[in-house]
């Protein structure tokens, strides 16, 4: 599917990347794709301007298009209901890869602890945020309490 319209704030960002994990989630998507890549301005048509300035929204996109990969496939993902935390998750027996988007909506920090069966020991850890574009936090031990910012997206990729 395709999209635009986002406003070019956090808010937006977080608003599509919950608009991404619908999708994928209940709708089983195999693509998704924003409207344009780049306008001449930045709008909410597209990610980024001619000129090279990037969104938040661009950020957020790439937390999902860089590291999930052709060839992965949505493995079962779950967190507590009311807890503003929106986990997806993929495994690419091609690449030989995990990959695991949690967003977090709400307006406070929030610790999460990974688990399941043959989970890598360690995780890139990446992070979309208020301070944050697309950050290369380093590797987490996938046994480590995980800090989601407020309002962000932190995908872990191995």
């Amino acid at each position: 599917t395709e999209t635009s319209g986002y406003e070019n704030t956090l808010d937006g960002a977080i608003k599509l990347a919950k608009a991404m994990y619908t999708a994928i989630k209940f709708g089983n998507i195999s693509a998704w794709l924003h409207w344009s890549l780049s306008t001449t301005t930045l709008d909410s048509y597209s990610l980024m301007s001619s000129s090279g300035e990037k969104s938040k929204r661009y950020f957020v996109s790439k937390n999902f298009y860089k590291y999930i990969r052709p060839g992965a496939v949505r493995i079962d993902a779950n967190a507590a209901d009311g807890t503003n935390i929106y986990p997806l998750a993929f495994q690419n027996v091609n690449g030989n890869t995990t990959t695991i988007v949690l967003i977090n909506d709400a307006a406070s920090a929030k610790a999460v602890q990974l688990s399941g069966n043959n989970l890598p020991s360690q995780f890139l850890k990446v992070i979309t945020s208020a301070a944050d574009d697309a950050k290369d936090n380093g590797m987490t031990n996938s046994s480590e309490i995980i800090l989601l910012p407020p309002n962000s997206v932190v995908t872990m990729f191995k």
